[in-house]
């Protein structure tokens, strides 16, 4: 999945969003195709940063409240960045 939404997203900007202006950016954002496949990249893409930094966190921080706090902080933050960038979407779809 995560593969074939990038090569989505790479081959569109190579092939049409490079060209573009706003307005075109805009339209090209509020196809229904587009917006639900970037949509799922970004929820890809936050999902994987997640998962990441938890790893890291997990192999190299040893307090055991620090982890917590650290993972927690990371979830709802990153939470929080997704659902603004899919409102942001659906904002320019709508």
């Amino acid at each position: 999945m995560t593969v074939l939404s990038i090569l989505w997203f790479v081959s569109s900007i190579i092939f049409y969003i490079h060209k573009a202006d706003h307005a075109a950016l805009v339209s090209w954002i509020a196809s229904a195709w587009n917006s639900e496949l970037l949509i799922l990249l970004l929820i890809n893409l936050f999902y994987h940063t997640v998962i990441g930094l938890q790893e890291v966190i997990e192999d190299y921080v040893y307090h055991h409240y620090m982890k917590l706090f650290m993972i927690i902080s990371i979830k709802f933050f990153f939470i929080t960045i997704a659902l603004a960038s899919i409102l942001a979407v659906l904002k320019m779809a709508v």
